[in-house]
This record gives structure tokens, sequence and C-alpha cells, in this order.
């Protein structure tokens, strides 16, 4: 009996508290699960789960041959036989595992994370700045160099529109996490039992953890002083060299939501520095042909390396990506927002550059067998297109990155929801007919076709490809209705629950002098204004927590970057002369963005403070029956003007971002300057 193909299957899960195996046990029952019916129903699939023999997913991956059987041959395998279309596949399964390294609980944690959201329109965006310094360094044939995706900075409309985008969501959250708060204590007092919103940290805040800069005196052991983001992909590298020396026919990397980010940046990661994130053992064990490459450009400064350098590698180990890449025939994305740290985070996601031109001992690209699928759905807010990547590069080098094609993903589940169910079997959705596939049936069959075929097939998707337009019109449809309509209008809810006990609008929001309780007069003449007025206290208070959390934020990043800039100039050695003068440059945009920030923080502030201090009022009146109130929106506005504080707060957002905006132009404008003056 013939051997089976072997295909690997590399997966690398997104944000949450998986424990070990659980993305890999629950993803590979899915997969088995969709190739009994796609593309072919008569198939025979069947599943080995060897994860109890495997051990803990945080040791050093083992590397089993062909005709070696020290090891198992992975975690998981799924048998796929079609004996009609002479099909017999065996794929082993392997999981890139680092939840344990993720956003922990705790109440100054949450509370880190909230001013880290809420502030992140107005973060400063680095958009030609390279945190591994090797755009400041004279470019010959023989260093490497990086790509730095485009970036928001690079276009001010753009930019503004994308600092309100996130305003709005940093809205949109506040009311979303207040009103889920309060249905959740609901919940606790009929069911008796606690009902956590701790799951908002535990998920959203991994992208905290995975963006945040290095500090001194914290992070990983295994890279201390460095980011968290270092000891993350540390653990998918070194997963990822070890598929490429498994020798399988095929192999894929399947990676899903904050993992696409992660597994984006290995393939992206310059080959000399890809040793750096093995151990010795691991090295050890890799093929010598897998060592050396003749065309990897080499570091001259490996002490500034991230990460550091290990004291056994010598200057020119390295890892050859044209033999690591060779059988990689796909790098499979699904709901990933690698596009939106494109716009907000270049530096993060910059890639190796000149990997698709041919070398000394290759004559083809190190991608030019893989496909890249970015599978995106309507009803998932974190996925996006992969417009800020190959797009703009120059036509001889959109090859240092596979070829890419965006895949819509058919779904009927509710916003939000999408975003896990990319593999789920939809078997209600999956109606045709009898000449006609459905299209949740045909995505399926593309999606599997793309993971059995050999890598000189070019890829056989045709039908679902998705487009920009498309794509954000589904997502602006969802995100509308989802937020306008569910989120606002528990707010307003509460707003009248408050006035049915009793309560008052605060000062500076009642339309008309008689407001009255519910509980007292139900009409609609007071009903509507009630309504109104609610709501835009509510929505002038996230506004105002968001503008100052803004303000904060952009403070916090402005002030950190200070002081590295002054740490690298004055450091021994001194830095070359091209970058200290690109340090100096940053030194100036900081001070001026930092005190411009801090001017137009101001009257925000005041803003805010005086609608918090008109709720505290009307508490206290409620509370404690007194007739008098002071009123401080009232006093700023006049009497029933409650759309004023909207107004004001939603131009001084705007004339924000429009000042950002200038000030990033400017930034790109003087690196420009100073770039074409010494060149």
């Amino acid at each position: 009996m013939s051997q089976p193909k072997r295909i690997g299957l590399l997966f690398v899960h997104g944000i949450g508290q998986q424990k070990p195996w659980e993305h890999l046990r629950k993803t590979a029952a899915r997969l088995a699960e969709l190739l009994r019916v796609h593309p072919h129903r008569d198939a025979h699939v069947s599943i080995v789960d060897r994860t109890h023999e495997w051990g803990d997913p945080l040791d050093t991956p083992r590397i089993r041959r062909a005709g070696n059987h020290e090891h198992p041959a992975a975690p998981m395998t799924i048998h796929y036989r079609v004996p009609d279309k002479g099909i017999d596949v065996a794929f082993e399964c392997h999981e890139v595992w680092w939840a344990d390294l993720g956003k922990r609980r705790g109440l100054g944690e949450a509370i880190s994370f909230w001013l880290w959201g809420l502030g992140q329109w107005n973060a400063p965006i680095y958009a030609k700045r390279d945190a591994t310094k090797l755009s400041h360094m004279p470019e010959t044939t023989k260093r490497p160099s990086v790509h730095v995706p485009r970036s928001t900075s690079l276009s001010p409309l753009i930019q503004v529109y994308s600092r309100m985008s996130l305003a709005w969501a940093g809205i949109v959250a506040s009311l979303l996490f207040i009103s889920t708060w309060g249905i959740f204590r609901v919940l606790s007092l009929i069911t008796g039992k606690k009902v956590s919103l701790d799951l908002i940290v535990d998920y959203m805040g991994d992208v905290e953890i995975y963006q945040k800069r290095g500090t001194p005196n914290r992070g990983v052991p295994s890279d201390p002083g460095h980011a968290t983001r270092v000891a993350i992909r540390r653990r998918m590298i070194s997963q990822m060299v070890a598929m490429g020396a498994r020798d399988y026919d095929t192999w894929s990397i399947l990676a899903h939501s904050l993992g696409s980010v992660l597994a984006f940046n290995g393939i992206g990661e310059i080959g000399h520095t890809l040793p750096n994130y093995c151990e010795k053992e691991l090295w050890d064990d890799l093929p010598d042909d897998l060592k050396r490459d003749p065309d990897c450009r080499l570091r001259d400064d490996t002490h500034d390396m991230i990460p550091a350098r290990p004291a056994w590698l010598d200057h020119p180990d390295c890892i050859n990506k044209g033999k690591l890449f060779a059988n990689l025939t796909n790098f499979v994305t699904y709901g990933s927002p690698l596009g939106s740290f494109g716009a907000i985070w270049p530096r993060i996601v910059a890639f190796e550059k000149g990997v698709g031109a041919k070398g000394i001992a290759r004559d083809h690209g190190v991608f030019d067998n893989t496909r890249w699928i970015n599978i995106v759905s309507g009803g998932d807010p974190v996925s996006g297109l992969l417009e800020r990547y190959r797009k703009y590069l120059p036509a001889e080098q959109q090859r240092d990155l596979p070829e890419e094609v965006n895949l819509v993903r058919p779904s009927r589940a509710l916003y939000g929801a999408s975003h896990t169910a990319y593999f789920r079997p939809e078997w209600s959705s999956a109606r045709g007919t009898a000449t006609q596939p459905s299209h949740y049936a045909t995505f399926h069959d593309e999606v599997i076709d793309q993971l059995i075929r050999e890598p000189s097939e070019p890829p056989h998707i045709a039908s679902l490809k998705a487009t920009v337009r498309t794509h954000d019109r589904q997502r602006l449809n969802n995100s509308f209705w989802a937020t306008m309509v569910v989120y606002l209008a528990c707010f307003v809810l509460l707003g009248l629950l408050i006035t049915a006990l009793g309560g008052t609008l605060p000062a500076g929001f009642q339309f008309s002098p008689d407001a009255v309780p519910i509980s007292k007069k139900w009409s609609w003449s007071e009903l509507i204004p009630t309504i109104l007025g609610w709501g835009m206290f509510w929505l002038s208070l996230m506004m105002g927590g968001v503008y100052t959390a803004g303000i904060s934020r952009y403070r916090q990043e402005v002030s950190r970057d200070l002081a590295e800039c002054r740490y690298e100039l004055n450091a021994s050695p001194e830095p070359s002369e091209e970058r200290a003068r690109d340090l100096k440059i940053g030194i100036t945009i900081d001070r001026v963005s930092y005190w411009a920030n801090i001017l137009f923080g101001f009257p925000t502030i005041v803003i805010w403070m005086a609608v918090f201090a008109s709720a505290i009022d009307a508490v206290v009146k409620c509370v404690m029956g007194l007739d008098h109130v002071q009123g401080w929106v009232e006093c700023l506005f006049g009497k029933h003007r409650p759309f004023a504080p909207v107004v004001v707060l939603f131009l001084l957002l705007l004339l924000n971002s429009i000042m950002q905006a200038c000030l990033s132009m400017w930034a790109v404008w003087l690196r420009k300057r100073n770039s074409q003056s010494h060149g």
C-alpha cells in the first residue's frame, strides 16, 4: 500500500485564554467535519489525537523526518482519502500556543487596557521609523533592509477618517461595556451567579500586549527588556522553522485573528535574525542546508538585533528562507487585523526586502510557490483586506510577499460572532440546487482545494473574491445597526429607568423646563424629549471620556519616545550620522506635538468635567432630595441646549485629528528633506 501524501498544517490561535492544544483540537475537528463533504462527499476521514503523548506545547519543537519513528508524527493527524479520485492525504497538524503570554486579569491591567483602547484614536503613528533600525543605515547589497506597509499618516484625509473611526469605536466600546455591565448585573441578580466582563480584557487586551513597547525591568525571561511580542514571535518562528525542516510534501500556515499578525511577522522576518528565535537544541537538529544561505544579507550590528543574538551562533549563521518556504503552499489568514496594523502600527508588521528576487544560489523568489489567502467576513469587525502591503510596492518588489487573494466567507452569523465562525460547519446555510452549489459550499470547496494542491499549481479561487467596496459596505452597515440601535438604545432605556424612579436629567440636557418623571406623567410630549436628552447626555459623556483618554495616551507615547530618542542619541557607541539626524528630527516633532496636544486637549477636559459634574449633581439631587443643581453644562452652553456638548466635542475630535494628520505629514516632509539633502 502506497504511503499517503504528507501535508503539514500549522495552526496559530488568536486572542483569548486558550488552554494548551485547545485551539488545535477544536480547529482540527472542524476541518475533519468539513472534509467529509467538501469537496468530495464520498471521502473517508479519521482523526488520530496524540496531544497527550506529545507533551507540553512549549517544549522545543521536534523534527520527525521520513523513516524516523522516534517521535509521534504530529500532535494530531487527519487522514483524508477519496478512493475514486486517487486522493490519499495525511494532514499532520501542529499548533503555535501563546495564550499564556497574553493579557492577565486584574484591576490595574483592566484600567490600563481601557485607557489604551479608548485613547487609540489619538496615538502617534510612526510611518517612516523602523524599530529594527535597518532603514536608518546606508543601504548596501550586503545589508538587509525591510519594507514598511503603507500607513494612514501618508494620506491626511485617510488619517483623519481613520482617527475619527477609531474615536467612534472607542465611544461604541464605552457604550457596549457599560450597557453590557448593566445587563450582566441584572443576570447576576436573577441567577445568583456572578457574570464577569473580564472576557473583554482577556480578548482585546492581547492586542494591547502585542503592540506595546518593551519596558526596562520587565519582559519575559527569554527576552528581558524587550516587548512581549518578541517572546510571542519566538513561539511562532521556532514552530515555523521546525515545519520547514520536517520534509513535508507541502505545508500551510493557518492563522486566526491576532495570530495572523505574529504569523506574518514570522514569514517576514529577515533570514539573518530567524536563528535568534531558535533554541540551541532545535538549531542543532536542523539540516545543514537550512542553516546556510549565500543569498542572505547579513547585519553588521548584531549587538542591536531583536531578539538578542545567542552566543553560540556564528555571524554568518542564518535560515535559508528559500529552502524553508520551498514547500509552503498556503499562508491562510482569517479574521485578520493586519490591515489595521499596517495603518496604525506599520513598524510592527515590516517585512524583509529583496527575497522575491533571484539570487546566487536560487533562480526564483522565496514565495513563488506560496499563495496568501486572506478570508474576510462582512459580519466580522476585525477582519480586513490587504491593501497596504503588496499594492503600493514597485512591481519588482511585490514578490517579497506571497501573492494575495482576498476571499469572502459567506455567513449569517450575528455581527461580531462571525469572527469565530470561519471554519464552523453551517449545514443550514449550505442550501443549493442540483446544478448550482451554495456560496457556503463553494467557499469550503475552494479553501480545501488549496490545502491539497501542489506548489506548482496556481490557486483555483475565482468565485468568492472580496472587493474593498463590498466588504467595507457590509462592515459599515453591520456596525451601524449593532452600535446605534443596540448599544445606544440600552443607554436610553437606562435613562428612562432613572427617570421613572424619580430622577431627572442633568441640568443643561433638558429640552424644556418642565421635565417631569415618567412615573408621574406619561405622555409623548415628555417621553420624546426625555429620550433625546438622555441620549445626548450619555453620548457627550462618552465622547469627552474618549477625548481625555486620547490626550493622555498621546502624552504617554510621546514622552516615552522622547526619552528613547535622547537615550540613544547620548548612548555609547554613538549612533551613525544618519541615525543621529533622524533622532534629532524625532525629538523636534515630539516636542511640538506634545505641547500642541496638551493645549488642544485642555478645553475638551473642561467640557467633559462639566458633563461629569452635571451627572454628579443629578445623582446628589436624586439621592439626597436637593432642589438646587449647579448645572455646569448649562453654565457653559446656556439653558436647554443638550446638543451643544455633542457638537462641540465632535468638532474638537475632528480638529484634533486634522492637527495630528498635519503633524504626521510634517514629520514625513522633514525626514524626506533630510534624506534628500544628505543623500
